[in-house]
């Protein structure tokens, strides 16, 4: 329980601010030599689309099959398509795979934070619950506004390639090692 706490916060601190970044993504990291404002408004258009397809088709396929045999490879999945999507943006040059590799972020993430809810919700007891979530919320989304400074910070000083793979790399690393030194972590409620 204590550990789903701690994925929300390292998600809120260095994964989740990197989605703050598409506007960079499309005027930097997609740009053409040819390109005027309305180009650039378009592509960013674009990756928010993108972002959305991939976030309702999360919100459907969890809806349609919600069993608990497959809550926790869905939250290692959705950990891992986020996270290998912020390491693999930085060297996407097309449009048409930034927009699916974004896409298969925002599959990640609302797949990752709806599993988290669901084990949380099945996890703690109904006396503790509004106590555990309001924690549970504050380290996700209480921790993310210093996240979103730190991102942005560290996309001005070195540059948004360097940003996302660093981010990346450092959420990988600890969520791999929650993963590998604490497996029942997606597998306790059966």
């Amino acid at each position: 329980m204590g550990l789903l706490v701690v994925i929300a916060a390292i998600l809120g601190v260095f994964a989740f601010p990197i989605i703050q970044q598409l506007p960079v993504i499309s005027k930097d990291l997609l740009k053409q030599a040819s390109d005027t404002k309305a180009i650039v408004d378009i592509r960013n258009s674009l990756l928010y689309t993108a972002q959305g397809v991939g976030a309702l088709t999360a919100a459907f396929s969890i809806a349609m099959n919600n069993t608990s045999r497959w809550r926790g490879l869905r939250l290692l999945l959705g950990e891992a398509a986020f996270i290998l999507g912020m390491i693999v943006i930085p060297i996407s040059n097309s449009v048409w795979i930034a927009m699916i590799i974004i896409a298969l972020m925002g599959w990640g993430a609302v797949t990752q934070l709806a599993t988290m809810n669901t084990l949380l919700q099945l996890q703690v007891p109904d006396t503790l619950r509004g106590r555990v979530f309001s924690i549970y919320l504050w380290a996700l989304q209480g921790i993310a506004p210093f996240g979103s400074l730190l991102v942005g910070w560290m996309t001005q000083e070195f540059g948004l390639t360097t940003t996302t793979l660093l981010c990346g790399l450092i959420s990988l690393g600890i969520l791999c090692g929650i993963q590998v030194f604490r497996p029942d972590i997606r597998g306790t409620t059966g």
